[in-house]
């Protein structure tokens, strides 16, 4: 239930905005990545990512993992691979990059394969989550910090029928891991799209 007695969505199913997606798919292209990339959505909903990442690279070849076989048909419009299946607990697809809304639930979870992603393919693996996720107590002494953190500027809308008077009530940000481990972590602060981003590097974040 959330904070206004609301039942949340089975599977914590909130597709990830257009406008947020555009963020880390603007990061990508601003990175040396091949011209056909192989690309992973571990918790692909009804595919919302991938549409976004098809103005990316039109031509990337997408693998959809998602527990919630409901979905499968209107992944098979949008994916080349569509496997339904529980992302925490399956094999991942070889030398993919990652890019993951996962349920809140399983974000640390999501954030631990994600990295062992990164170890064992060295491919740029990011995540959604709420801003106030990193800050949790037990979180503080993660052995893997992200090497970029790209924040919205702005809180998006995950109903897009909430009305003008709908105020969203979180921050919201991506986690990257590049390739090859940072010694810091680069703190970037993105406005919506058509706005120009920030980098500031900040003191820390070493492993």
């Amino acid at each position: 239930m959330t904070a206004r007695k609301t039942a949340r969505k089975e599977f914590d199913f909130y597709p990830t905005p257009r406008s947020a997606a555009r963020v880390v798919f603007d990061f990508l292209a601003r990175q040396d990545i091949e011209e056909c990339p192989s690309m992973l959505d571990p918790a692909a909903g009804d595919g919302a990512l991938i549409r976004a990442g098809r103005d990316w690279r039109p031509e990337a070849h997408w693998s959809a993992i998602e527990i919630d076989g409901r979905h499968e048909g209107a992944l098979e419009e949008h994916a080349e691979f569509v496997q339904i299946d529980n992302a925490l607990t399956c094999e991942w697809p070889w030398d993919t990059h990652v890019v993951a809304n996962p349920p809140f639930r399983e974000l640390d979870e999501f954030w631990a394969k994600l990295s062992e992603h990164r170890i064992r393919h060295a491919t740029w693996c990011a995540m959604f989550h709420p801003v106030a996720w990193w800050s949790a107590e037990k979180r503080r002494h993660l052995a893997v910090r992200p090497d970029f953190m790209l924040a919205l500027g702005w809180r998006p809308k995950f109903h897009p029928q909430a009305g003008a008077a709908h105020k969203p009530m979180q921050d919201f940000a991506w986690s990257v891991l590049a390739p090859v481990a940072e010694r810091c972590t680069r703190w970037e602060r993105v406005e919506r799209p058509d706005e120009v981003p920030q980098l500031t590097l900040l003191r820390g974040g070493g492993r």
